[in-house]
């Protein structure tokens, strides 16, 4: 009596994996390996009923369909048997093979072009990464979207080459992307570029020669006195504008992106230290927290969790108001690049504050208190000693300020020894 047991086979591109069908003709003979068109991630496979999962986390989405897809392959296999039995009673199990992995043999796909592979770059990733960096890996498909469109220049792995990061890079400039913008484009389309060759969909290597143009973005961060201001505001009656700024001021006193501190549990509070597994980097990180981070999370002990849970966006917006409520108006001028041209743009400081804003006060203020860089990168979670480079340059200037508030300008002229 035939049997059909389905079991997984690993791919090139892992986690998917291929659904194979394990046909058992009788006892005593080897069984017959026949291709099903699935590959599912293993995580969404139930090993016990050879089923995908329906349920639970990691249910995938159309596994309703993809069963009723198996039980269709499982009948057909059957089928094939007993029809070529009906007119072949005395075939061998050789011919019986032959004749099953004819019929059954793996349909080769049509090969995913460029963009083809860059969605399921998305699609694999996305688990794995928050959800801020997937939306700017989105981002990025759509600026090469709009790239081939307007050039009509041909995207494969092969194709990304010196004249194509040329091209590139003068269309950003076209569309009025700002250098820092597209020097991160152009690394997170590294970054896609090394997952394909890691995946042996290319063995292109001049992508790697990508050079990334540092181009100087002004660090915006609060003094003191600002965020005093914004300690001081009386913001009675108003638990939302309450509540946003507590968010904030824990992240001026933590140095943590807002996707961790958004998800903050009350089991990850030991004490007075938070056992933080970041959402970004998956880093584990103890942070002693100080006074005034420990009182904010007292201030919701009676709630379901130690800081409320607020949209980022929502977060980004009313941070502004609530800096305009605190009078921090004073104006900035900052300076960018678009290509070559220079670009000032003068605003209320308040317009310049978000979520980000928070993690840099915390990294500034630190550093003008004397804390060591590597102890603020163990703190932060930060890899690279370069990341606190340009947060040097500040305080360098700021140490400058203070001094000449302090004792003035000097009027000493230096001479030659006589």
């Amino acid at each position: 009596m035939i049997r059909i047991k389905y079991y997984l086979k690993e791919s090139t591109r892992p986690p998917l994996c291929f659904v194979v069908a394990h046909v058992f003709i009788k006892t005593g003979t080897p069984r017959i390996y026949l291709f099903t068109e699935l590959t599912i991630d293993r995580s969404q496979w139930d090993s016990k009923t050879q089923r995908v999962r329906i349920k639970g986390k990691d249910k995938a989405e159309s596994a309703a369909a993809m069963n009723n897809y198996l039980d269709s392959f499982r009948t057909s296999i059957t089928n094939k048997h007993f029809d070529f039995l009906a007119s072949n009673p005395t075939a061998e199990f050789q011919e019986m093979k032959e004749h099953l992995q004819k019929h059954f043999r793996r349909k080769r796909k049509t090969e995913l072009d460029f963009m083809g592979y860059f969605d399921e770059y998305l699609t694999t990733q996305k688990n794995k990464i928050a959800l801020t960096t997937h939306k700017t890996r989105e981002a990025v498909k759509k600026i090469l979207c709009r790239f081939t469109a307007k050039t009509k220049y041909k995207l494969t792995f092969e194709t990304i080459n010196p004249i194509f990061h040329d091209k590139f890079t003068l269309f950003m400039a076209g569309e009025g992307i700002k250098n820092t913008s597209a020097g991160q484009t152009i690394q997170l389309l590294k970054g896609f570029m090394n997952w394909a060759l890691s995946n042996e969909l290319h063995n292109n290597l001049k992508f790697k020669k990508f050079s990334v143009k540092n181009t100087h973005k002004d660090i915006i961060f609060l003094e003191q006195e600002e965020l005093q201001k914004i300690k001081d505001l009386d913001l009675t009656g108003n638990k939302l504008y309450s509540d946003v700024r507590d968010l904030f001021l824990f992240g001026c006193q933590t140095g943590q992106r807002y996707s961790d501190i958004s998800n903050i549990k009350w089991e990850d509070i030991k004490g007075d230290v938070w056992h933080l597994t970041t959402k970004k980097t998956k880093e584990i990180i103890k942070i002693n927290l100080g006074s005034e981070a420990y009182n904010l999370l007292m201030k919701h002990s009676g709630e379901k969790t130690p800081l409320p849970r607020i949209k980022i966006q929502n977060v980004v917006n009313l941070i502004k108001k609530i800096c305009k409520l605190a009078q921090i108006d004073s104006k900035v001028t900052t300076i960018s690049f678009v290509g070559s041209q220079r670009i000032e743009e003068t605003k209320f400081k308040y317009e310049l504050i978000g979520t980000h804003t928070a993690r840099r006060t915390f990294v500034t203020f630190s550093l003008m208190q004397g804390m060591k860089p590597e102890t603020i990168m163990k703190i932060t979670g930060h890899s690279d000693y370069k990341m606190l480079a340009k947060y040097m340059k500040i305080t360098d200037k700021e140490a400058a300020k203070e001094m000449k508030r302090i004792y003035g300008d000097s009027n000493l002229k230096f001479v030659n020894d006589i």
